[in-house]
């Protein structure tokens, strides 16, 4: 029985066993058959829900079973009946196996992207249009249940717009008056008390600057969410206002469509997707936030490891005490000696240093264990082969024009790896 139990999630018919299998759950891993399940019994359901891609479960601390078996086990009694478990069978367990995904995507309208608020214009300096492509991509990729497009969508007499600061009455509290208010000033309204944090005029309703970008695809059916449309109160999040007084119904329409999951991306991160994140996660979905990697700190860190290994490696190049040093070039039009090869001396040479230079094995040896190379069974050739990539390296010469070789080999394959990243996404869980 034990066997069947583990094996429950994995069956062929799991789809008809998630329809319909409250009962038949509760049934397998009810071993001693008494309607209930103990704290052994649900351990033995959660290794069979969480496993890797082996199909070996996850190691499971007691102390973490108990305290997700004491969140169920609502009377405290030591038991999940099946009233409770049917709480655990529909919050918990369904949304595990069979997630119900809406994709929100918020604000990527044309005021920021290259209007009155673009976020170029910001001190970071994101370009606004780079997000479409990207989720143009995800929209092609994968197939949502539901698809979402919410817009700033203000009035002229909005309060956030710095040019109808005049227009309200302020508070005294408000360290900003009505005169010197401008772009990016948080003042206090009177009446009711509001903290507003003042922007150019921006999404005003029917304007081109409200409009979504025309390169953003617009899937059929999706559902638009229109917020901030009350002159008197700022909306960051798709959900609420700022204040909570109002909703935008959002909420209400993915709760009918038994949506579990919510990814949000869009413009601009630290303000309407934060909001629009945090209002997801406080109505009970599980939410993640889709991002990419920005540009300039892929750049910035690139630099930074640069910097580090220069600064940590020895004055003198790879030579014990510093005497592997590389001479000068010689400058444009400099002569040469007759008949100097490339092993030979300049015209005008640098002093040479009067310790001996490292032997050619010994360099060898250490740009190995640089570069992580090993030995590829042909000893006599010279091929090494990468230990992390399995990549081969054959010796064309020793050393200058292997070092040469591979260092190019490698910055090749760096290129390489740089720009999937440059392509490439990635989800920060929230939750």
């Amino acid at each position: 029985m034990a066997e069947d139990c583990s094996e429950f999630f994995n069956r062929s018919d799991g789809h008809a066993t998630l329809e319909n299998g409250m009962d038949a759950c509760l049934q397998a891993f009810d071993l001693d058959s008494d309607g209930k399940l103990s704290v052994d019994e649900f351990g033995a359901l959660c290794r069979a829900l969480f496993r890797d891609e082996t199909g070996a479960p996850y190691p499971l601390e007691i102390k973490k079973l108990a305290c997700m078996f004491s969140v169920f086990d609502t009377n405290q009694d030591g038991f999940i009946d099946s009233a409770e478990f049917q709480t655990c069978w529909s919050k918990w367990i369904t949304p595990i196996l069979r997630p119900i995904t809406a994709f929100v995507i918020v604000d990527v309208q044309n005021d920021f992207i290259s209007g009155s608020l673009a976020v170029c214009n910001c001190p970071a300096g994101h370009k606004g249009e780079e997000v479409v492509p990207v989720i143009n991509s995800v929209l092609d990729s994968v197939k949502f249940d539901v698809v979402v497009y919410s817009l700033d969508w203000h009035p002229s007499d909005h309060i956030s717009f710095v040019t109808n600061v005049a227009n309200f009455p302020m508070h005294s509290s408000s360290k900003v008056s009505a005169e010197e208010a401008k772009v990016l000033d948080t003042v206090v309204f009177d009446s009711p008390v509001r903290e507003q944090t003042l922007w150019p005029p921006h999404c005003i309703q029917e304007s081109w600057g409200a409009q979504l970008h025309p390169d953003l695809k617009v899937m059929d059916e999706a559902l638009t969410i229109k917020k901030g449309c009350n002159r008197e109160i700022e909306s960051y999040s798709a959900f609420f206002d700022n204040a909570r007084e109002s909703s935008t119904g959002l909420s209400e329409q993915l709760k009918q469509r038994f949506i579990t999951d919510v990814i949000v991306c869009g413009l601009a991160t630290d303000v309407c997707v934060a909001a629009t994140a945090m209002d997801a996660l406080s109505e009970g979905f599980r939410t993640t936030v889709l991002g990419r990697v920005p540009r300039c700190e892929r750049r910035r860190h690139r630099e930074e490891k640069v910097r580090r290994r220069r600064a940590a490696r020895p004055r003198g190049g790879l030579g014990k005490g510093g005497s592997d040093r590389r001479r000068p070039r010689p400058a444009p039009g400099a002569s040469v000696q007759a008949g100097a090869g490339p092993g030979q001396e300049l015209a005008s040479p640098r002093p040479r240093s009067s310790r001996r230079r490292p032997r050619p094995e010994v360099t060898e040896r250490r740009f190995r264990m640089q570069h992580r190379l090993r030995p590829a069974g042909d000893t006599e050739t010279g091929d090494y082969r990468d230990r992390k990539t399995g990549r081969a390296f054959r010796r064309f010469g020793f050393p200058r024009d292997l070092v040469r070789w591979n260092i190019a080999g490698y910055a090749a394959h760096s290129s390489r790896r740089l720009s999937e990243l440059a392509l490439s996404m990635y989800i920060v869980q929230l939750c």
